[in-house]
């Protein structure tokens, strides 16, 4: 057989220079699973900086088998030790184009590289990749220790605040039927398909009391929307939020712009500001359909 080939393909040499950049990474030998009868072989090339959204990390290498020499093998990824959860069936195949590796291994083909996208916890943390050849996995030659910087994220004190308890309750108190059925529908999918579901942020509906955390209504004299602190009960934690939609605004725009404003408003009763980094979109960072980032929930996670 040829030798090893540890080399990164060119398709990913810009965004591995991103991470040379944001981050660092070094290389160490994997630790030994048990090994097959003829045991998978590969190189896990790196692991990069998706340069579009820093929350997330692509890994990417080869894997195959003598056994099976023209065959995709099954590949999975371990961060700090843990399998990664990958989608069914648990593990992604290794059939993207390297030829490279099939100008190595003559009569293996050229398809036999493989890469995913995973969330990027801050810190440093080791990956692995393992292949599995019938069923019996086997580490890939070099595991990748990367360091991920943490980011500045707009996030707790001292502004904006943080809710003061759980459940975070909702309402509207809008009186004109059509302009509460403008956004009613909207802002209570974006609490409960993205804060309650999605976080650990606890939400539930009610109607309008002293005691309610959340309550909106559409004004004409606001710009697109905004959030207020109404009871500031500490230095950082307020227990009652107001916001307001504009009229014209929440009559005119599109679904997915509402989703946005709605999910974006949300965000300030629970401790966002504005200055989370546009890098990493989101509902709080441009990310235009009111779907909360990875490390938006992150950051509510940790806060709650």
């Amino acid at each position: 057989m040829g030798a090893l080939v540890p080399s990164t393909p060119r398709r990913f040499l810009k965004a591995l220079t991103v991470v040379l950049l944001v981050g660092s990474a070094s290389f160490l030998p994997p630790t030994r699973s048990a090994v097959a009868l003829s045991p998978a072989i590969g190189w896990l090339d790196g692991v990069v900086l998706v340069s579009s959204q820093q929350e997330l990390i692509l890994i990417s290498g080869w894997a195959l088998t003598s056994d099976y020499p023209l065959s995709a093998l099954g590949v999975r990824i371990t961060i700090d030790g843990q399998l990664y959860p990958m989608p069914s069936p648990g593990y992604v195949l290794a059939d993207r184009y390297r030829p490279d590796v099939g100008a190595a291994y003559p009569g293996y083909g050229d398809y036999h590289g493989f890469y995913h996208w995973v969330p990027a916890p801050v810190g440093i943390h080791t990956v692995c990749a393992q292949a599995q050849n019938s069923g019996v996995y086997n580490y890939l030659t070099q595991c990748v220790v990367y360091n991920m910087p943490p980011l500045t994220t707009g996030f707790g004190p001292p502004y904006p605040w943080f809710a003061d308890a759980m459940p975070h309750t909702y309402t509207s108190t809008e009186g004109t039927v059509a302009e509460k059925l403008s956004m009613l529908s909207i802002f209570n999918d974006r609490m409960i398909n993205q804060y309650d579901a999605r976080t650990d942020i606890i939400t539930q509906p009610v109607s309008y009391t002293s005691s309610t955390d959340v309550y909106w209504f559409v004004d004409p004299a606001v710009g697109t929307a905004d959030t207020l602190c109404m009871n500031l009960i500490s230095s950082n934690i307020c227990n009652r939020f107001r916001i307001r939609f504009n009229t014209t605004w929440a009559a005119n725009q599109t679904i997915d712009q509402k989703r946005q404003g709605a999910c974006h408003e949300i965000g300030h009763t629970v401790g966002f500001d504005d200055s989370v980094p546009q890098i990493a979109l989101g509902c709080m960072s441009g990310g235009g359909l009111g779907i909360l980032s990875t490390n938006e929930i992150w950051d509510i996670n940790a806060g709650y």
